[in-house]
């Protein structure tokens, strides 16, 4: 082997440890990341630091940290064998664990402008035909023949647990100590990020609220909370032509598809999950009744989902038998599992 060719391998060895020791979730966002930096460089567009829809994620880290270092700091001054540098490494962990779930609102904010540079000409007239193709009508007409305040209030308050969803399933598995599983799910909720993203930026659209606005003849009036929501919604949204695929569908999907695959996890999954389904079908069904979406979004939401569901398993045990030498418990596991498996050391 010439010296060459061993320097060529060094390098490469040296890479493959370094993405072996980031982990499968910080291996992801820093790939689209860099797609991000590409894309910035190519077509002209900038950065955005700072943006109201990335506060929300920015201020759960910082929650999650503080109320990590109090509980640790609390457990030092009662006895408990935990030294200040054992406080800070526990701390420093969370905020390594959390970060890719603020990296993704961050990556998210700053595909604003590339919705617009890349392919400026909205397509939801090609949309509609698809859906009054499958239907014979388009859907969103016809429900306005059930369109009631009460109903739109509720349907507001199921489309805004959007959020809610991966802050659950996320909390329940760090909380039971289940550290892979925890990367995984990260994994799979930043895959439907990007590859959404990269929906949107193909097929820009701006859904039948906008599009539709002179068809419709039944205002969504709601009680209390609709006028507020829609307002709060417009404020936090950045990218407006984020349709196809409805990433509403495809996050709450995979939250749904996790609480099944946990539901053994900790007391209360069945429970938790029971509750879940009614409001995560009502969610599919308000991206349509409060006309955010075309229904061909809501299809490709479903199946963007199952596709990151099923990749993010399967990628992070190929991940973990390669850095270990042992194949992790994977949600897939976790599933079939007849009893509660125990914490897992952090990797």
């Amino acid at each position: 082997m010439t010296s060459r060719e061993k320097y060529k391998l060094n390098v490469f060895e040296s890479l493959k440890k370094l993405v072996f020791s980031a982990g499968p979730d910080i291996v992801m966002v820093t790939i689209f990341g860099l797609t991000l930096t590409v894309l910035m460089i190519i077509f002209g567009g900038k950065l955005t630091f700072v943006q109201s829809s990335i506060i929300l994620p920015l201020s759960l880290l910082a929650i999650l940290i503080i109320a990590s270092f109090l509980a640790h700091l609390i457990g030092y001054f009662m006895g408990r064998e935990m030294g200040w540098k054992d406080l800070v490494t526990q701390s420093l962990i969370m905020v390594r664990d959390w970060s890719p779930v603020s990296l993704i609102a961050f990556i998210y904010e700053n595909f604003h402008d590339l919705t617009d540079l890349i392919r400026p000409i909205i397509v939801d007239s090609t949309l509609r035909r698809i859906d009054e193709w499958i239907f014979g009508i388009e859907p969103t007409l016809v429900l306005q023949k059930i369109t009631t305040p009460w109903l739109t209030e509720y349907m507001t308050f199921v489309y805004a647990l959007y959020f809610g969803y991966p802050v659950l399933i996320l909390g329940i598995v760090y909380y039971k100590k289940q550290f892979t599983l925890f990367r995984e799910m990260v994994l799979a909720m930043t895959l439907c990020f990007y590859l959404g993203l990269l929906g949107y930026m193909s097929v820009p659209a701006i859904g039948p609220r906008y599009f539709m606005d002179g068809e419709f003849t039944v205002p969504l009036s709601g009680i209390w909370l609709t006028a507020k929501a829609a307002a709060a919604w417009n404020h936090f949204e950045s990218i407006k032509r984020d349709c196809f695929p409805s990433l509403h569908t495809a996050i709450s999907s995979i939250g749904l598809i996790y609480l099944w695959r946990i539901r053994k996890l900790y007391k209360g999954g069945y429970t938790v999950l029971y509750v879940c389904i009614p409001l995560v079908v009502s969610l599919w069904f308000s991206t349509l009744y409060l006309r955010y979406h075309w229904t061909i979004d809501v299809f490709a939401g479903w199946a963007l989902a199952f596709i990151c569901a099923y990749t993010a398993p399967f990628f992070t045990k190929w991940y973990y038998k390669n850095k270990l030498g042992t194949a992790p418990m994977i949600s897939l596991d976790f599933s079939k599992s007849p009893a509660q498996p125990g914490p897992e050391n952090k990797n």
